[in-house]
């Protein structure tokens, strides 16, 4: 039987990392992309930092095709036993149809937060591949959008806006929001 795929899109700082935490109260595996270009980052022997990170990305997508990294995910959701897996942080249409045509039911559920609110989240998680400044933010989410993640949100299954709300009422709105889509499978 093929597996139900939910794969979550947003841009930086936008709430997909919550929506992540809901799916594991759930008790769905979730799967991540960024994980992905981090491990290649390590193996490499590179800083964990954006602009890196962002450059590998290009770089592997020029290289090995654009959806390379969804296609080494694939491998890592077929070895799933479990009949839901979310995936988060998918960033090109090229991707979606890799795990589309792998995948049985896949679902694109994206979040969505205005740039100003994404931009103070991040620079209060200060993770070391968040920007720093307005203009490493614009930087970055320029690259993101030259990937093709804006056409990935534009012609999403379903939306979460993510804008005026605290982190748990965003987590419930997750949590229900994943119930139906598991649901409507």
């Amino acid at each position: 039987m093929k597996k139900k795929v939910i794969l979550v899109a947003g841009m930086p700082g936008s709430g997909k990392s919550v929506l992540s935490e809901a799916a594991k109260e759930l008790g769905l595996p979730v799967l991540s992309m960024g994980d992905i270009l981090r491990k290649e980052a390590k193996k490499r022997g590179l800083p964990l930092t954006d602009k890196v990170l962002g450059k590998l990305a290009l770089n592997l997508r020029r290289v090995y095709g654009e959806d390379y990294v969804a296609r080494v995910l694939l491998k890592e959701i077929q070895k799933l036993k479990n009949n839901a897996i979310v995936v988060e942080g998918v960033r090109s249409l090229k991707e979606v149809n890799s795990i589309r045509t792998s995948e049985g039911k896949v679902i694109v559920l994206s979040i969505h937060s205005s740039p100003i609110t994404r931009y103070k989240r991040l620079i209060r998680r200060g993770r070391d591949d968040d920007p720093r400044t307005w203009d490493e933010f614009v930087e970055r989410d320029m690259r993101e959008i030259s990937i093709g993640i804006s056409d990935v949100i534009a012609l999403s299954d379903r939306m979460i806006v993510n804008e005026g709300i605290s982190r748990e009422e965003l987590k419930k709105i997750c949590l229900n929001e994943l119930r139906r889509v598991i649901d409507d499978c």
